[in-house]
């Protein structure tokens, strides 16, 4: 999975150059291999687990929210 996120962040510094924002759910590597590099920012993580009668999942997992500025 690792390998995968790593070739998708690469494929996006190579070809893309508008803004994107990806959201990482069940973050446990993919936003710390981005961190310090340029133009990627995690604007947010936390813990998804249950919320009122809607499960969205039975253990709670990491998320991240993360923002690609190419121009910057």
């Amino acid at each position: 999975m690792e390998e995968t996120f790593e070739q998708f962040a690469e494929k996006m510094v190579n070809e893309i150059n508008h803004p994107v924002t990806v959201i990482c759910n069940a973050d446990a590597y993919m936003s710390k291999y981005l961190k310090g590099k340029p133009n990627w920012n995690r604007v947010k993580q936390g813990i998804l687990y249950k919320k009122g009668i809607i499960i969205h999942c039975f253990y709670p997992q990491v998320y991240s929210i993360l923002k690609f500025k190419p121009n910057e």
